[in-house]
């Protein structure tokens, strides 16, 4: 829609001035001196948080758009496979359960539902920590038996098909695109 065309033409030049500036390098970098010493579980739940707190305020697709670049440049810098950590992001943008303001279809029932930020909260506190641990499991999971294995090299064609149900059917979507992975790369060893 329109809505997602004028937002990303307006955030798409502000994630270039952050990186021309070298500002998006100094946030990852400084993120890469939180995180030193931590294993690579720990940054993928971080970034999700990170992308997760700042989808309470901006839309997804925003926040995709705006700490993808980030992720990947913190992968690279971590010796953390950079996929792993741009769909950590790409999926933890869309599961933002706690706050109405995260998606339009929470915007959209909150009236006619009478719901209240409270209501948000208290179910989407847990289904927020039920993702974090999902998402950090099978991405870490699917990022080695893509990524990080030699006899699968072939593999890595299956990712495109996994990001693309990720943001067509959110979670759902994933783990549909888990598992078919985890078919295939069993049936090709």
């Amino acid at each position: 829609d329109w809505q997602t065309i004028v937002m990303l033409a307006g955030i798409l030049p502000l994630v270039l001035a952050l990186q021309k500036t070298g500002l998006l390098s100094l946030a990852s970098d400084g993120f890469i001196g939180i995180l030193s010493g931590s294993g690579p579980f720990m940054v993928l739940a971080s970034l999700f948080l990170l992308t997760a707190i700042l989808g309470f305020f901006l839309s997804g697709t925003a926040v995709a758009v705006l700490v993808a670049p980030m992720a990947v440049d913190i992968g690279l810098k971590l010796g953390i496979s950079p996929q792993a950590c741009a769909m950590t992001v790409a999926i933890a943008s869309s599961a933002v359960f706690v706050s109405p303001l995260g998606s339009a279809v929470h915007l959209l029932v909150r009236d006619p539902g009478g719901y209240v930020a409270k209501d948000y909260a208290k179910v989407g506190t847990p289904l927020l920590g039920l993702s974090l641990l999902a998402t950090v499991a099978l991405v870490a999971a699917s990022a080695w038996l893509i990524f990080m294995q030699a006899s699968l090299p072939i593999t890595f064609l299956l990712l495109p098909p996994l990001m693309f149900c990720v943001l067509r059917q959110r979670f759902s979507g994933f783990v549909q695109a888990i598992a078919l992975i985890a078919v295939i790369a069993a049936t090709a060893t």
